[in-house]
C-alpha cells in the first residue's frame, strides 16, 4: 500500500489531460484584416437549425448558419496562428465545427481525433472556477480511496451491502441487466438520428453525431486513467467473509489483471458524456432535470450492486460531464467563439436577473442568497 499516494498524484495529473471545464464565455476570435479580400474569406456552409439566424456573407451573399457560426476571414499569414490559438486550444477555430468542411462520417472521425489534443490543451485558459472544481473533484476522489485500511469508499461499500441485505440482494447491473440498459441508450441516440434524417430535423442529427463524439473520447481519456491506476473494483480479491476487496491501486499491471476494473467508472462516464451533450445542445430545464434524475439512479445502482466505489462513479461523472459540455461548446454549430456567441448571451442573461446578496440565517448567522428578479 505504500505506492498508493504516489499513483494517487499521477492519477491528478493524468485528469489533467482528461478533464476541462469549459467556462461559459469562450475566448473571441481574432478579426479579420481591414485589407482582407473578399476572396480570402471561407465559404462553406454550416448546418441550418430552426432558430438559426442569416449572416451576411463576406462575399456578398448569406450563409444559413445558426448563430453567425461562419468562419472569419483571415489572411493566409496569420492562418496557422488562428487555428492554433482561436478558442481555447488547438483546433478550437469555428471551421472545426459541425457542419463545416466535412461529411458526418470524416468530420466525426476528425474531430474526435482532435479533441483529444484540444481538450487537454484548454487547461493554460482555465480560470479560478475551473481549478477549484477540478480540485474538488480530485481532492474527494484521493479523500474516499486513501489507504486507511479499510479506505471510506470500502466501508461505505460494505456498509451499503449489510444494509442491503448481503451480497444476494436484487441487483439491476446483471449481465443481462448491463445489456438492456446500454441497448435503451443506444437506441434512444439512434432513434433520435434516425429522427432528424427522415423528418428533416438537422439539429437531431448533429446531437446524435456530438454524442458519439464525446463518447468516443471519453473512452480514451478513461482507459488512460484505468491504465495508469490499475485498481481494483468491489469484486477483486474479496476476502473470505468479506462483501468487498480492499480497492487497492496496482498501477498498469493491475490494468491488464483486473479490466475491466478500475477507476474512473467506465459505465458513468460513458452515460454522462453522451447526457451532457444532451442537456447542454438543448439547454432545456426538461430535458436536464430528466437526464439528471436518470444519471442519478444510474450512478446509486452502480454502487449499490458492487459493480464500482463510490470515488469512481464521483470521477467518471466529471469526466464524462466535462467531456460532453466541451464537446458541444467547441464542436456544436450552435456556439461560436466570441462575444455573440450562446454561452455569452446566457451568461449576460443570467447576470440581468441575478445576483448574490447577504442575509441573515434562519438559525441567527450571516449567508448568502441569491436573488432572482422577474
Amino acid at each position: 500500500m505504500g505506492g498508493d499516494a504516489a499513483r494517487l498524484t499521477a492519477v491528478a495529473f493524468a485528469l489533467t489531460a482528461g478533464l476541462t471545464f469549459a467556462q461559459s464565455e469562450p475566448a473571441p476570435t481574432a478579426s479579420p484584416p481591414e485589407d482582407a479580400k473578399p476572396s480570402d474569406a471561407p465559404t462553406t456552409t454550416p448546418l441550418a437549425l430552426p432558430d438559426a439566424q442569416t449572416a451576411p456573407s463576406p462575399t456578398g451573399g448569406h450563409t444559413h448558419g445558426p448563430m453567425h457560426a461562419e468562419a472569419p476571414a483571415s489572411s493566409p499569414s496569420a492562418a496557422s496562428l488562428l487555428e492554433l490559438r482561436d478558442g481555447r486550444g488547438v483546433w478550437t477555430h469555428d471551421k472545426y465545427r459541425y457542419g463545416q468542411k466535412w461529411n458526418l462520417v470524416g468530420g466525426l472521425v476528425l474531430r474526435s481525433l482532435m479533441d483529444l489534443v484540444a481538450i487537454p490543451a484548454g487547461v493554460v485558459a482555465w480560470d479560478w472556477w475551473d481549478w477549484t472544481v477540478f480540485s474538488v473533484v480530485i481532492a474527494s476522489t484521493v479523500a474516499l480511496s486513501l489507504p486507511t485500511e479499510p479506505s471510506p469508499d470500502v466501508r461505505i461499500q460494505r456498509g451499503l451491502q449489510e444494509m442491503l441485505g448481503g451480497p444476494e440482494h436484487f441487483k439491476i447491473w446483471t449481465t443481462y441487466g448491463d445489456m438492456f440498459i446500454w441497448m435503451g441508450i443506444w437506441g434512444s441516440l439512434a432513434s433520435m438520428f434516425l429522427y432528424g434524417m427522415t423528418a428533416d430535423a438537422p439539429e437531431y442529427v448533429e446531437v446524435a453525431a456530438l454524442a458519439v463524439e464525446a463518447f468516443a473520447v471519453t473512452q480514451v481519456y478513461h482507459l488512460g486513467i484505468k491504465f495508469l491506476t490499475g485498481r481494483e473494483g468491489p469484486k477483486d480479491n474479496v476476502t473470505p467473509g468479506e462483501t468487498t476487496g480492499e480497492g487497492r491501486y496496482y498501477g498498469p499491471a493491475g490494468f491488464v489483471k483486473l479490466f475491466p476494473s478500475g477507476t474512473p467508472s467506465g459505465h458513468v462516464a460513458t452515460m454522462y458524456a453522451m447526457a451532457s451533450v444532451l442537456m447542454h445542445y438543448f439547454n432545456n430545464p426538461g430535458v436536464w432535470i430528466a437526464l439528471n434524475t436518470f444519471a442519478l439512479l444510474f450512478c446509486v445502482t452502480i454502487i449499490a450492486d458492487n459493480y464500482h466505489w463510490a470515488s469512481d462513479v464521483i470521477l467518471g461523472a466529471a469526466l464524462g460531464f466535462c467531456v460532453g459540455r466541451w464537446v458541444v461548446q467547441h464542436r456544436s454549430s450552435r456556439y461560436r467563439n466570441n462575444d455573440d456567441g450562446l454561452p455569452a448571451r446566457i451568461w449576460n442573461k443570467v447576470r440581468e436577473h441575478a445576483a448574490l446578496a447577504p442575509t441573515i440565517m434562519p438559525g441567527g448567522g450571516l449567508g448568502a442568497a441569491v436573488v432572482v428578479r422577474f
